[in-house]
């Protein structure tokens, strides 16, 4: 899924979470490092999932699948951007799932 930044930029996230379950007891938001993305979370998100809770890993601008100009993966005009986008992510799930605890 993308979630659209104030700047209108499309940020890939990825959520896992137990089958049936609406409300988790916890959120987990996964930040990849540098030259990575979101899918590498995939077993550490699967162990969360056992204890209800919901994994969400963001492809940072430049990575993964966010990224608007082909030839330019990895390269963002502002590390500043990457802090923003993430703000504007918690307060959006904070939104979303008003009460539950937020990790990063």
């Amino acid at each position: 899924d993308f979630f659209n930044t104030s700047d209108e930029f499309p940020l890939f996230y990825r959520l896992w979470h137990p089958s049936r379950i609406t409300k988790p007891r916890k959120i987990i938001i996964c930040i990849h490092g540098l030259h990575s993305h979101g899918e590498k979370f995939v077993f550490l998100a699967d162990t969360f999932s056992q204890h209800n809770w919901f994994t969400y890993a963001i492809d940072l601008r430049g990575h993964g699948l966010s990224w608007d100009i082909p030839d330019n993966k990895g390269d963002i005009p502002d590390y500043e951007y990457w802090i923003d986008d993430l703000k504007e992510f918690v307060e959006y799930l904070s939104k979303a799932y008003s009460g539950v605890p937020i990790y990063i």
